[in-house]
């Protein structure tokens, strides 16, 4: 959102949920961290980065092969990146 057009109204996804439209009042930097958060926070990005792309990945090889998957969940893992996301801010959210 660029800060000249504020408020905007903004889509965001919310994976399996659908969308939500949220208005952009005011853009906040993000303030100086200590060291070790900032490098938690990084290893974080990465994490859901590589999580995203994996997710991709498989979803172009589903694709390209014309399969489906039938079970919910065969392995018993949780492989949404939604869920995942979800999870980790709560546990980010209680600390």
């Amino acid at each position: 959102v660029d800060s000249a057009t504020l408020p905007a109204m903004v889509e965001v996804g919310l994976g399996d949920t659908g969308y939500a439209i949220v208005r952009v009042n005011k853009i906040v930097p993000k303030g100086e961290t200590a060291k070790p958060t900032a490098q938690q926070d990084k290893m974080q990005y990465l994490q859901w980065w590589s999580l995203a792309e994996g997710e991709a990945y498989y979803s172009v090889l589903k694709e390209r092969f014309k399969t489906e998957v039938l079970s919910p969940n065969p392995s018993g893992r949780t492989s949404s990146l939604s869920k995942s996301l979800t999870e980790q801010s709560a546990q980010l959210a209680s600390k």
